[in-house]
């Protein structure tokens, strides 16, 4: 009965959108395995209110592009590398001496108390109590051993904002590398006092890098990320590796890092909540282990994603028409669960006198709109579609549907839908196909 009802609606929306001028209907075409598509739609119940852009006016504009502009359409991987690992101890660890593997000369270590009340708690390390022991176990104190040392103010000044009591050094060169043991001897916090002791290596061949498959998702998907331990172009084996996220509200999940048959490693996570705390950026935690030359690799990273909850999607009905002075105009269905100002936007392409299809402009559009059923229009004007050197068939690329009022990207489709030459009309389909 629902799903009648909703045939019915949609008709009447998309037939009342072309009436003017006499609609060709279409339907979007396939999503492709990385786009981004919601499956279901969340009640108004368990979606956040809107708190962003509440405007009520509508508003529409379209512009032209260069034929031979380079555009990114659909999901893109983005590969983000890193050169440091962070190590969580405790002041009774530091005291006795903590373990920190080199592997390039030159790393710079920072050492800060961890949370607001051990910051509170936590007296400034005196640089006499530092002691740092090499690989071949000469014992230095901090002004044989390191090269620069920042203290507190020293941050605050350069502009960044640490904890009370923090202190960074870089270790000399003419060290070397191998694993150094850092130890605060005489130090007098409470042994449980947590301390974060952060090691970079920014000038090292040696990284992690890891590739996310798209920065944004809805339920029903995953975020995947792959991982690879590397020293230049040569990848490095990981014995050990570990991952886990953090939702907006604090909450941390341990997740699975599996191999794959061609032996990369993935971690891949699908939140399962449907409420408002979940919604926003999300952070993934990746930690490895690995061995270069006998020497001890280590290496962490922090990625982040967006979550949200689909208070919309487009239903996959589109009713193309002209309009006055030769522009194109697509009605897109979109069905909501929830009122918000919602927008649509994208390009169009068009055949060229080769018979390839290249850019011609963009369409943006933007209404705020109650739940149930409606349409949002894409309108490209007269100077896109007289552009010379163009013609039918045309085709939209890189949709995208948005919530202004969550913030939050509820579809994105690399290969949105066919525009045909307007002078063929086609039948309008017998149901809607949602998606």
């Amino acid at each position: 009965m629902k799903k009648t009802l909703l045939t019915l609606l949609l008709c009447v929306v998309l037939a009342t959108a072309g009436q003017a001028f006499g609609a060709v209907h279409t339907t979007l075409l396939q999503p492709g395995a990385h786009d981004l598509v919601a499956t279901r739609l969340v009640p108004a119940s368990v979606a956040p209110r809107p708190a962003y852009n509440t405007n009520h006016d509508p508003v529409s504009f379209s512009w032209t592009l260069k034929a031979d502009q380079k555009i990114e359409l659909g999901v893109r991987p983005v590969t983000r590398v890193s050169r440091e690992y962070w190590q969580r101890v405790t002041a009774g660890q530091l005291a006795k001496g903590i373990s920190v593997p080199v592997v390039t000369p030159g790393a710079v270590l920072r050492i800060n108390p961890m949370g607001k009340a051990a910051a509170a708690k936590a007296q400034d390390i005196n640089l006499s109590q530092l002691e740092i022991i090499t690989g071949s176990q000469r014992h230095l104190d901090m002004n044989a051993a390191t090269e620069t040392i920042a203290r507190e103010a020293d941050l605050d000044q350069a502009g960044f904002a640490f904890p009370k009591g923090t202190m960074a050094f870089r270790l000399k060169p003419e060290l070397g590398t191998g694993t150094f043991t850092i130890r605060a001897q005489g130090l007098k916090e409470a042994a449980a006092t947590p301390y974060l002791v952060s090691v970079v290596e920014p000038h090292s061949p040696v990284v992690l890098a890891v590739t996310a498959h798209g920065q944004a998702i809805l339920p029903g998907s995953a975020f995947t990320a792959s991982v690879q331990l590397e020293n230049g172009t040569q990848p490095i084996q990981v014995t050990r590796v570990s991952a886990a996220v953090i939702s907006p509200d604090g909450h941390i999940t341990p997740v699975q890092v599996r191999k794959t048959a061609n032996g990369t490693l993935v971690a891949s996570y699908q939140p399962q909540r449907l409420d408002p705390n979940a919604v926003g950026m999300w952070e993934m935690k990746i930690s490895t282990e690995g061995t270069l030359k006998g020497q001890t690799v280590l290496r962490d990273i922090r990625t982040a994603f967006a979550y949200s909850l689909p208070t919309a999607r487009l239903t996959g009905d589109v009713a193309i028409d002209t309009v006055p002075g030769g522009g194109i105009v697509a009605h897109l269905g979109i069905e909501s669960s929830a009122e918000g100002r919602y927008e649509v936007r994208g390009i169009l392409y068009g055949t060229a006198a080769n018979g390839t299809l290249q850019p011609m402009g963009i369409a943006d559009t933007a209404a705020w709109l109650p739940d149930g059923v409606n349409s949002l229009a894409l309108t490209f004007g007269p100077r896109i579609i007289k552009r010379a050197g163009f013609h039918a068939p045309y085709e939209v690329r890189g949709l995208r549907l948005m919530d202004q009022s969550r913030m939050s990207v509820l579809r994105q489709q690399a290969r949105g839908f066919v525009i045909p030459g307007l002078g063929h009309s086609q039948p309008a389909p017998k149901s809607p196909r949602l998606r």
